[in-house]
């Protein structure tokens, strides 16, 4: 009688989550093809944090390389276990090139591989959008330009703010290598117009795409809308996060309100 072996559970779920991950393009995703979609962004039902003054220089706001990383594989099996084993976020494969984004940054245990990772506690995620790369749909002029949304300061003068007449205006930032993003905080202006921010998408994506198709990243959240000042700031969530280098908050109704952003705050896991 041939002896049977018994096969660790972990060691099962490990290879079949390899399979599934590798049919598509992210760790994340993978899980979220059954398990997250995409939710509804809340207010915090507390007053804005209080504004803080950070100096903004020309130096602050530097360039960064691409972090992916390429190997020659057989397969987009193969290339789905060299994401999880550089604890990357992202992956692609075409034409035997497997690239993976962010490695490091993901998540490699037990957890991880049944897909059940949830949105780890606030020691655990840190704000990766300051002093970033900023791009934008036409700004309204060289005072309201991307990047002041990222520089740390609250004041209601210094924000991002697209031009009027302009249907669907979008902004995003370049979080310079995926990171696995669970929340995004939007800030706006208090003293007048907040009724502007409404019907927008906050979508998460890999490359950076200039022309406002946004349709090609992950929708993350939604924000209908219309913000009031008695309701503090934006939080848009994803309890399993979302992989990917580029951020972008997007204005998704037909009208000519403009998008009007004084500070967004990025946060994802910590590397490990």
């Amino acid at each position: 009688m041939k002896e049977r072996v018994k096969i660790p559970l972990e060691e099962i779920s490990l290879v079949c989550w390899v399979i599934l991950i590798s049919s598509g393009q992210t760790l994340v995703e993978a899980t979220m093809i059954a398990m997250n979609q995409p939710t509804e962004c809340t207010v915090s039902g507390q007053v804005p944090i209080p504004t803080t003054a950070y100096p903004t220089k020309e130096e602050d706001f530097m360039t960064y390389p691409d972090s992916a990383q390429t190997y020659r594989t057989g397969s987009r099996i193969i290339c789905a276990s060299y994401s999880l084993l550089k604890k990357a976020v992202a992956l692609s494969y075409e034409d035997g090139v497997c690239t993976i984004y962010g490695a490091g940054n993901g998540l490699y245990n037990k957890v991880s591989y049944y897909g059940a990772h949830l949105m780890p506690p606030a020691e655990d995620i840190e704000d990766v959008s300051r002093f970033k790369p900023a791009y934008s749909s036409q700004p309204l002029s060289e005072a309201y330009i991307a990047r002041v949304a990222v520089n740390g300061n609250y004041e209601n003068s210094d924000r991002y703010e697209s031009i009027t007449d302009f249907a669907q205006p979008w902004w995003m930032v370049d979080l310079t290598e995926a990171r696995l993003i669970y929340q995004v905080h939007i800030f706006t202006r208090q003293e007048c117009c907040y009724e502007r921010l409404h019907d927008l998408e906050i979508r998460i994506g890999q490359e950076l795409i200039s022309n406002g198709d946004l349709s090609s990243y992950t929708l993350m959240s939604t924000y209908a809308g219309p913000y009031n000042v008695t309701q503090g700031h934006v939080i848009c969530s994803s309890l399993r996060g979302i992989g990917g280098r580029f951020l972008a908050i997007k204005k998704v109704s037909i009208d000519v309100d403009p998008l009007q952003l004084v500070e967004v705050r990025v946060y994802a896991a910590k590397k490990k």
